[in-house]
């Protein structure tokens, strides 16, 4: 799989790098990261930085450190010094790829995923392209395409969960309801994360089918497993107020703003939630907190230039 190669390449090294930096420094950030001291290896970052020891090996390092930070615009930056001193990595251009479809920015998605096919025209045959072609798909909203190529990279990989959990999202969004929960039943009894996710969409498709006792099941099921996830309470606090549970309704609401957020979805989701309830100015609060935090994601700025111009 691509995503294992784009981990095994910055582990052992792919890029050919100029050696430039610190082999000591280069070896205390790789271990750190390996061992998830990911804010041990963020204040090694820096030290590195004023050294001016950056490589294309090195960048694609920081790359996944600042990812794994959720610091994506510090991740984008040590991408794009990663292609500055080799402009034939093409795993920078994946990770930029991987990048702008979390920042739901298709158009830089495609230009980026076709300087790294145009570098390395294998990467055709890997369905990890096929996957990132129909996430791509996905945000255009051209679901008819984005389920060619997810079934194309389920017929090269039946075994990648992953697949299974776009083509049950891919349903959804079609509406074929049935079909997007045999697909995300695949899914379950994966890792916690594949679970979880797989657990609210099939909430979200018993919800959408009107049958909210399941639903609340699954979307308990998602919670239960990540107590902090803005997108998994919203569902559920959403399904409780359907079925008129007013208690429980603002048990999960009161629960959703204790909490402080972290990602893109959870401003996205606490703003929603505001609004909704019509406070606004703590809506546009949340929303440009999100936008300084996460600068580069087009739906949070659509999303407060939208309540800006509803509130002028």
């Amino acid at each position: 799989m691509l995503k294992k190669l784009f981990i095994f390449f910055i582990l052992f090294g792919f890029c050919l790098p100029s050696f430039s930096y610190s082999e000591e420094n280069y070896n205390l950030l790789l271990e750190q990261y390996k061992n998830n001291e990911i804010k041990r290896a963020l204040k090694t970052i820096k030290k590195i930085d004023l050294e001016g020891e950056l490589d294309a090996k090195i960048s694609l390092l920081k790359y996944e450190i600042y990812k794994r930070a959720n610091k994506l615009s510090e991740a984008k930056i040590a991408l794009l010094d990663a292609i500055k001193y080799d402009s034939d990595c093409f795993e920078a251009y994946i990770g930029l790829t991987i990048i702008s479809i979390q920042n739901n920015d298709p158009k830089n998605a495609k230009n980026y995923l076709k300087e790294a096919i145009e570098i390395a025209p294998q990467l055709n045959d890997s369905p990890e392209i096929l996957y990132y072609l129909a996430k791509i798909c996905i945000l255009d909203k051209d679901f008819t395409s984005a389920k060619e190529y997810i079934l194309q990279a389920i017929e090269l990989n039946r075994d990648e969960k992953d697949y299974y959990l776009e083509l049950g999202k891919i349903y959804l969004f079609q509406k074929d309801y049935l079909k997007a929960v045999n697909a995300l039943s695949f899914v379950l009894g994966g890792n916690d994360f594949l679970e979880a996710e797989a657990s609210n969409y099939i909430g979200l498709a018993n919800y959408k089918r009107g049958n909210y006792s399941q639903a609340l099941n699954y979307f308990q099921r998602a919670v239960d497993i990540n107590k902090k996830s803005y997108v998994y309470l919203n569902n559920l606090a959403i399904c409780y107020r359907s079925i008129r549970d007013e208690e429980n309704f603002k048990k999960t609401v009161e629960t959703i703003l204790n909490l402080t957020p972290e990602y893109p979805e959870d401003y996205i989701q606490l703003g929603t939630l505001y609004a909704d309830r019509g406070n606004f100015e703590a809506a546009k609060n949340t929303l440009s907190e999100g936008v300084k935090n996460y600068p580069d994601n087009l739906l949070l700025k659509e999303m407060l230039n939208k309540l800006n111009k509803t509130q002028i």
